[in-house]
């Protein structure tokens, strides 16, 4: 097996850089499966003997704007694991940081792959059956053109099978009903673009999110972040209104008796749509592997995160990618 390294940002998200690291220490390393930490050599100083660092000079930009942080912080620790991507160095780069400095920066330093012109991000739904379903793009880019989604189908369809371990699987554009009729301009012209792809099955409404079969779901970024964290909100109310304390006795009774009986399926069911259960995702369209974890992430996902990366590259993704892109017709 080909040996392979991956990087992880130690000061990206809101629970570094303590969980990130963490996070690192506790992947089951091997000779063909090696970690390091990027960050100030003070931050990982204390871990010096556990894992390989890499150190970065610059702190990690807060209030900069994307341009204003690759450029004033060239040597905070996102950007230093990127060039060692871009050097060969390492083989992946996992972060939690703030998704648009990766953006910008997976740009600049490694470049967009062949037919993609704007990178994008995706996640996991689950199905009913337990299966996965793949939205994307949801926020890297509000203002995607409709035949930019033609490269991300691709990217992302190759992404889910590898993922599932199914192949051929189906390709869905977003819109508000299932007829060629319904949808706005955005989806009418990406319908033109997305009839050449193989298994391309049309429209899906936001009914279909969580249905069988297991599928991508392709939608511009400034649509799909409002689904996103519209499902979130959801998540977060129904968490809160199942541990909330209703003031009548009986009531009260009655809704921890529910909750005892449905405590097991319950369980499977806010896992499936945890976040941290499934790691990250990358950030497709650039040239070389970043994976993008969530903002929240603790060292459970950040865990989970680096075993994406191995899966992704002992699978040869990104080498699969450019050989599906090439023979796209432009």
């Amino acid at each position: 097996m080909i040996p392979y390294k991956v990087a992880v940002d130690g000061e990206g998200g809101d629970f570094a850089p303590g969980e990130i690291i963490k996070g690192a220490l506790d992947f089951p390393r091997s000779a063909n499966r090696e970690v390091v930490v990027v960050a100030s050599e003070e931050t990982v100083k204390p871990y010096a003997k556990e894992i390989d660092c890499f150190y970065s000079s610059d702190t990690p930009p807060i209030e900069e704007s994307p341009t204003e942080a690759i450029r004033k912080k060239r040597n905070s620790s996102l950007f230093v694991s990127l060039d060692l991507l871009k050097e060969n160095k390492v083989d992946a780069v996992i972060t939690a940081g703030n998704t648009g400095y990766l953006l910008v920066g997976a740009t600049l330093i490694l470049g967009r792959l062949k037919n993609v012109e704007r990178p994008a991000l995706g996640v996991f739904l689950p199905t009913i059956s337990g299966g996965k379903n793949f939205i994307i793009d949801v926020g890297a880019n509000p203002d995607i053109k409709p035949q930019h989604l033609k490269g991300l189908a691709v990217l992302s369809q190759l992404f889910l099978e590898i993922s599932t371990g199914k192949t051929a699987l189906d390709i869905t554009l977003l819109s508000n009903g299932i007829e060629e009729s319904k949808g706005n301009f955005f989806t009418k012209e990406a319908l033109k673009y997305l009839a050449e792809i193989p298994n391309f099955k049309g429209y899906v409404e936001g009914l279909s999110l969580f249905s069988d079969p297991e599928k991508v779901i392709l939608t511009d970024g400034f649509t799909g972040n409002i689904v996103i964290k519209s499902l979130e909100g959801l998540g977060d109310y129904i968490k809160q209104k199942l541990m909330s304390k209703d003031s009548n006795l009986a009531n009260r009774v009655k809704i921890n008796m529910g909750l005892l009986l449905l405590k097991s399926h319950l369980r499977k069911i806010l896992k499936s749509l945890d976040y941290s259960e499934y790691g990250g995702t990358p950030l497709f369209g650039v040239n070389g592997l970043c994976i993008k974890a969530h903002g929240r992430s603790k060292a459970k996902s950040i865990t989970r995160a680096i075993e994406v990366a191995f899966s992704l590259l002992e699978n040869e993704y990104l080498t699969k990618v450019k050989t599906r892109l090439e023979q796209m017709v432009p």
